[in-house]
């Protein structure tokens, strides 16, 4: 009869294509040794059925798990021909779940954009989860967003923009706060999302991004809604002139609420 306590834990695990040796809880985290349920394996130079000449342990963070992070111990075979002739002497064995080098998980890579990006979660919540540092999980962010971000397509449809300001960087002895402006869809039939967050609070800096946008996004826009700044009202009015501009300073706290 098999250990019920390891088959759940692999049932929790749940990655493809790996099984369990051990675990351990340790500082609070848990710790997984793993490897994976590759058979036969062929060389792939030649096709010869290879060899386990050696183990490599690999370590890298998985998604949490109870509320603990997890560190995977990956001990990685390394394959060897068995053709004396073959060119291919040894190599270590790969899988897509865990990329060469990489310090944490596909799926804990996926599962990190997402806390941030749809849950709304702190990058440093999020880094904390998986015990990894606050840059590992910025950069996921960055080089899955940046292109989302990016892609012409997100702002089709738009009707109706709010625009307002939000303080960044609170004034302390050193500096004077900074603040960004928010440009926020606003269409009617659908949820308010934002669409995105300029740096700096000026009418230069709103008109610049609109002026960015091409002619028919720009005539697409019929309402706009922003706070009694004058500057913002004033390059609303030169770049989307046939809007209707309408006073409303609490559109994104409607924006963070929907």
């Amino acid at each position: 009869m098999g250990d019920d306590t390891t088959s759940v834990t692999a049932a929790l695990f749940g990655l493809a294509g790996f099984e369990i040796l051990a675990a351990a809880e340790v500082g609070g985290e848990l710790e997984l040794l793993v490897q994976t349920t590759a058979g036969l394996v062929g060389c792939p130079a030649c096709g010869a059925v290879a060899r386990a000449k050696d183990r490599r342990p690999t370590w890298v963070r998985d998604l949490p798990q109870g509320g603990r992070a997890v560190v995977i111990c990956w001990v990685k075979r390394i394959w060897s021909c068995p053709q004396p002739l073959c060119e291919r002497r040894t190599w270590t064995e790969q899988h897509v779940a865990i990329a060469p080098r990489a310090s944490v998980t596909e799926r804990a890579r996926a599962w990190a954009f997402e806390q941030v990006a749809a849950a709304d979660a702190a990058v440093s919540r999020t880094a904390a989860a998986l015990g990894v540092a606050w840059w590992t999980v910025m950069r996921q962010v960055i080089d899955r967003g940046a292109p989302i971000v990016e892609d012409p397509d997100r702002l089709a449809g738009v009707s109706a923009v709010g625009v307002d300001e939000t303080a960044y960087l609170r004034a302390n002895a050193q500096r004077s706060t900074t603040f960004a402006t928010g440009i926020a869809d606003l269409s009617a039939g659908r949820s308010a999302r934002l669409l995105d967050v300029v740096e700096g609070r000026s009418g230069t800096v709103l008109a610049t991004w609109l002026a960015d946008r091409d002619q028919a996004w720009r005539v697409g826009i019929t309402t706009a809604s922003l706070d009694p700044f004058r500057g913002y009202a004033t390059a609303l009015s030169n770049q989307l002139p046939g809007a209707v501009r309408v006073l409303d300073p609490f559109h994104v706290v409607r924006l963070a609420l929907a």
